[in-house]
């Protein structure tokens, strides 16, 4: 499994990348790759995960190993089923409304993190729903 819009690199940590390499694909749930490269291709936009590689501030917003200390111990990002990421030209309020009135056209259902001025999707299971906002 790979993504059609975003290199290994974005989505895992420099630790994660140094051990893995393109490795690293096997540690995501496969659905949250459809899910972020659909988002990609609807919105037709730039989707910022990690920037680490090119020198940006965003390390930890993809895959986070067990030993990272960012977000809660149980969190989605260490099962490989969760993404925090921006999208060029929009705010992340706007990115979540725009998502909800697509929901139905989602490839699997997500969860979606309000509150936070990034976007955070999530594939864990939510019976019924397409989409699922939550708060931290």
């Amino acid at each position: 499994m790979t993504s059609k819009h975003f290199n290994i690199k974005e989505l895992v940590s420099r630790k994660t990348y140094e051990e893995f390499g393109t490795g690293a694909w096997q540690l995501f749930d496969p659905k949250i790759i459809e899910v972020i490269d659909w988002i990609r291709d609807q919105l037709n936009a730039p989707i910022t995960v990690n920037n680490w590689s090119w020198g940006g501030q965003f390390e930890n917003r993809g895959y986070r190993d067990e030993n990272c200390t960012v977000g809660k111990a149980k969190s989605a990002h260490k099962q490989g089923m969760a993404l925090d990421f921006d999208v060029k030209g929009m705010t992340a309020y706007e990115v979540r409304q725009w998502l909800f009135h697509h929901a139905d056209e989602l490839p699997h259902s997500i969860r979606c993190e309000e509150g936070v001025n990034w976007v955070h999707v999530d594939t864990r299971a939510i019976k019924g729903k397409n989409l699922y906002f939550f708060k931290p």
